[in-house]
């Protein structure tokens, strides 16, 4: 086993990249105090910040935690320079108003004992901290658990044909992708994307980078219908902001401004979630072995998911785009009926509490992340486990 410092120490290193946060990341670091087998992780807290605060680790009763302070910028540049310090067999990186769950741990010694090389939970808990604001119901979701119904089940995935599916679907649906993000990889897969790709994260988007690079090195993927992290969002966070609408605006004026001079001319020129996605899948992709699969890719497709994504905004970003790109109204309505579709099933199913939104428990008022990760934990700890019963840690 081998790290920055020639040993690797610990089964997963978990790293959380933070920055002038230091509120959501003390809620965070309380979550770990209660998790058992604290010889087999560490927690690596990565913090960016400018001014660098009074904020202590020793505050926190964490057996192997580490503190890192660089002033580096850029989400991608942030990710990248944290792994460099990661001294685990395996990583997963969570943000600093999340949380993991001790199935996490259960299912790092899975993979250890059988070789795997990521695994990828299908994301059936969430936090809704308080203070966040939707665009469409205001504060009613703040402070609120939901918990989706999961089955357990572990399947294998072949990583470079899901690629297929997700590049045609213009990276709008990476949730079987191997991920580092609330995730869990091989940190010797991700030191083989440093070697290929210049760094662990390229592009825009951390989470998308490293989906697409991995897709290409990883031998042995899993999918895992069960929580293994309970991902938070705050109101200052990227998960926040887009519950709120505040996730679109100027391209030169959003985090993707240092690519608006190479940005695809077919393209919509605009700051959104789906325009963050497909650049940075497209950023990777057209440096990988699998650079081919962009045919696949339709540029009137991403308009419409654009569009209808963001509805308030679509009419200002036809106008746009009409003005910029030749547009095929056939296909781009065609796409755009698509997504109407399946938006309207959507909320049909929050209204019937069908697919995604039937739901095992949906708690108000906790407080914080922290009640939010006992509760969850102990919900999950009455199902049928998927990783128990195979391990010994």
């Amino acid at each position: 086993m081998h790290s920055k410092s020639g040993v690797e120490k610990y089964l997963i290193t978990i790293v959380i990249p933070t920055k002038d946060r230091y509120d959501t990341l003390a809620e965070c670091l309380r979550t770990f105090e209660k998790l058992e087998h604290q010889d087999i992780f560490e927690v690596l807290v990565f913090d960016s910040s400018v001014n660098r605060s009074s904020f202590d680790i020793k505050n926190f009763k964490i057996k192997n935690i580490r503190y890192i302070h660089e002033k580096v910028s850029g989400f991608c540049e942030t990710f990248s320079r944290s792994l460099d310090h990661a001294t685990g067999h395996y990583v997963t990186i969570i943000g600093d108003d999340d949380a993991v769950l001790p199935a996490l741990l259960d299912a790092v010694s899975w993979a250890f004992q059988n070789n795997v090389d990521s695994i990828t939970p299908l994301l059936r808990a969430g936090y809704i901290w308080p203070g966040v604001t939707r665009q469409v119901g205001g504060s009613q979701d703040a402070d609120r658990l939901l918990i989706q119904k999961f089955t357990g089940r572990i399947t294998k995935v072949e990583a470079k044909k899901e690629l297929e599916r997700v590049v045609s679907n213009v990276f709008q649906d990476f949730d079987k992708l191997p991920k580092i993000y609330h995730g869990v990889v091989r940190l010797s897969k991700m030191k083989e994307v440093k070697l290929k790709y210049g760094d662990y994260f390229i592009g825009s988007s951390p989470d998308i980078s490293a989906a697409v690079a991995l897709a290409d090195i990883v031998d042995s993927h899993f999918i895992v219908d069960f929580p293994l992290t309970l991902p938070g969002s705050s109101p200052r966070s990227g998960a926040g902001t887009s519950l709120s609408g505040k996730h679109i605006g100027s391209l030169e004026n959003s985090p993707l401004g240092p690519f608006s001079k190479i940005w695809p001319l077919n393209f919509p020129k605009v700051y959104t979630v789906q325009t963050m996605w497909a650049f940075s899948g497209t950023y990777v992709l057209l440096r990988s072995p699998s650079s081919s699969l962009f045919r696949s890719f339709s540029s009137d497709k991403l308009l419409a998911a654009t569009l209808i994504y963001n509805l308030p905004s679509a009419i200002k970003i036809l106008r746009q785009e009409f003005k910029r790109q030749k547009i095929s109204w056939p296909i781009l309505a065609y796409h755009s009926i698509g997504y109407i579709l399946k938006r309207a099933r959507q909320l049909m199913n929050r209204i019937m509490r069908k697919g995604n939104y039937d739901l095992v428990a949906d708690k108000k008022y906790l407080g914080s992340i922290v009640s939010a990760q006992e509760i969850t934990s102990r919900i999950i700890q009455k199902a049928e486990h998927p990783f128990r019963e195979k391990v010994q840690l």
